[in-house]
């Protein structure tokens, strides 16, 4: 039994948020200039932002350079700071193959199909 399934890379979400707006709790919102897909509910939108806001944080702890990427299993994310408190964000799955090893179904990432520089441009 053969299997051929395979997942492209594809556009997870991009937006744009401000680190400085909407500091307090219940707030948070107000961080978001834009986002994509815009029929993402709210919440999730908040804790995706909240997310990569603490990523950065956490980076900026390591090095004067602010953070570029995140480098996961299934998705990449990039990062660009284009003014200070303005961060572009930008996620896309990262390809795969289903493979039959074993006889069992394998699932393998193919994140060298994803490259940061093309990302940044």
């Amino acid at each position: 039994m053969a299997t051929n399934a395979a997942g492209s890379i594809s556009l997870l979400n991009f937006f744009v948020f401000n680190t400085e707006y909407g500091p307090k709790e219940g707030e948070e919102h107000k961080k978001i200039l834009y986002y994509y897909p815009p029929e993402v509910d709210i919440d999730t939108k908040i804790k995706k932002i909240g997310l990569s806001e603490a990523v950065v944080k956490f980076a900026d702890t390591f090095s004067d350079k602010p953070c570029q990427a995140l480098h996961m299993q299934k998705a990449r994310q990039v990062f660009l700071e284009p003014e200070p408190c303005f961060w572009m964000v930008l996620t896309v799955s990262v390809p795969y193959k289903e493979k039959l090893k074993d006889g069992q179904v394998v699932t393998e990432f193919r994140d060298d199909h994803v490259q940061d520089s093309i990302l940044d441009s």
